[in-house]
């Protein structure tokens, strides 16, 4: 979870002061993250209400698409680097596919 928000803040450094020192709220977060990606592997029919109220809540505090671009993007970095050299083009190609769905997920519960 370190390794994500580190790269995020890497890409997003206007991100950093939506989150403080609120370390709980950052695993929160990822663990959420982490089951929405599973629950698109399912194709779930809840799945976007779910998301529909989690970006309804970010919107307030000031997060935008681009943010959860580079959220995405520093999860799949963080799980490149965590893996090494166990990374392969498969698990690239698995962890894009599932978070570009998601992230159509979010796109379409922002335009709300």
């Amino acid at each position: 979870m370190p390794l994500v928000y580190e790269r995020f803040f890497a890409l997003r450094p206007d991100a950093r002061a939506l989150f403080g020192n609120d370390a709980l709220g950052r695993g929160r977060m990822f663990n959420e993250t982490l089951t929405m990606i599973l629950e698109c592997t399912r194709e779930v029919g809840y799945l976007e209400g779910i998301v529909e109220r989690e970006v309804g809540d970010h919107r307030a505090y000031g997060a935008t698409l681009s943010m959860y671009e580079s959220y995405f993007e520093a999860v799949v970095q963080a799980m490149q680097a965590a893996l090494g050299e166990s990374w392969t083009p498969s698990h690239e190609e698995s962890w894009r596919r599932q978070l570009e769905h998601l992230l159509s997920i979010v796109a379409g519960a922002d335009d709300r």
